[in-house]
């Protein structure tokens, strides 16, 4: 947890879902860096101290299925 975390938020916020669960266990993340989508994080990672809880489909570089 002492690692710096990239979090994605479309609202900006700096606390989401991982959060919630790491408060009920006591624990806490730093979240250095929000941006508004995952699927840009993978390609940020490289070359830096910096890590992220992604969706499966966002760390793999899967399209998303949509509906139009």
């Amino acid at each position: 947890m002492a690692m710096k975390h990239i979090l994605a938020s479309p609202e900006g916020n700096r606390y989401g879902l991982v959060d919630e669960m790491l408060r009920a266990r006591g624990l806490s993340r730093q979240v250095a860096l929000t941006l508004p989508g995952m699927f840009a994080i993978p390609a940020l990672l490289p070359g830096t101290d910096y890590v992220s809880t992604l969706l499966r489909r966002a760390a793999t570089g899967r399209p998303v299925a949509t509906r139009c």
